[in-house]
């Protein structure tokens, strides 16, 4: 699928933008700016939002990364989204993730390469992703829940989820 909008450089954006995609890149330990953050140029301010929600999610919560790219790389797959799938298996690979637990994610709830606190997070990211009402969501208790109760930062998996899903 082709882009909509144009994957803006650097040099594209007005001299008191181009700090966005020097902070991206030195986050990033030097790497090139994505495709991602490269659309999100063109609207310089939205960008900015965009990129403080998302390092909040990703490095501000109580959720443990591994649970969190677990959490990721459900919400990819189900979605389909390819270019969030790749992005996110090194990062997921780098926080603990092992690579047959990547290779078999589709079959999280049946396979012992899964331990029962991985299994509840990809679960409610599932759930969350299918099930836009988040009053219909359900712990692993079969109850309905509108804040998740868990003791490892589930909050932090569902804007974790969300935020897969609009990204």
């Amino acid at each position: 699928m082709a882009a909509r909008l144009p994957y803006l450089s650097r040099e594209e954006l007005p001299e008191q933008d181009r700090e966005l995609f020097d902070r991206i890149s030195r986050e990033r330990g030097g790497a090139p700016v994505g495709n991602i953050f490269r659309t999100l140029a063109n609207a310089p301010n939205l960008f900015r939002r965009f990129n403080a929600l998302g390092g909040e999610l990703r490095n501000g919560t109580q959720l443990d990364p591994k649970l969190r790219e677990l959490a990721l790389m459900t919400v990819g797959r189900l979605t389909e989204a390819e270019y969030e799938f790749v992005h996110h298996w090194n990062i997921s690979l780098q926080v603990g993730v092992r690579r047959e637990q990547l290779e078999q994610l589709a079959d999280f709830e049946s396979l012992s390469l899964f331990n029962e606190q991985e299994r509840a997070v990809m679960r409610y990211a599932a759930e969350a992703t299918r099930e836009v009402n988040p009053r219909r969501i359900r712990t692993d208790a079969g109850e309905p829940t509108r804040a998740p109760a868990f003791g490892f930062g589930l909050d932090a998996c569902a804007g974790a989820g969300a935020w897969e899903n609009v990204s």
